[in-house]
């Protein structure tokens, strides 16, 4: 599957070295003219990429429920649940939690009963 950054690229291409119309470009390549000439209008979120990182080195515990609701009082724009869970499922392994939940009874030796 080719991304439309890729397709992109190449009807650039087709248009500025082939001299082709971009409307003949988008058809040779099968690609949608409307996709071409989108522009994305994602805030920069830098800095609030770099608070829920900060507040999931702070408490590695901290699953993206309790970082969203950590940042609802400092970040002046909405933050979803959705953006909290795609950075912690995106972040590298260091930012999400690598405890393992134990038990009581884990370190106690394994016996086998004998019915008699």
């Amino acid at each position: 599957m080719v991304t439309p950054a890729a397709k992109r690229r190449a009807v650039a291409h087709l248009v500025s070295h082939h001299r082709m119309s971009e409307r003949r470009a988008c058809k040779a390549i099968g690609f949608c003219r409307m996709t071409i000439r989108y522009e994305t209008r994602r805030s920069d979120d830098h800095g609030l990429r770099e608070r829920m990182k900060a507040l999931a080195h702070e408490c590695r515990r901290f699953g993206y429920r309790r970082i969203h609701v950590l940042l609802k009082p400092i970040s002046a724009s909405k933050v979803g649940y959705g953006r909290s869970q795609s950075f912690v499922e995106n972040a590298s392994p260091s930012v999400r939690s690598t405890a393992t939940a134990t038990t009581a009874f884990s370190s106690l030796p394994i016996t086998s009963q004998q019915s008699t």
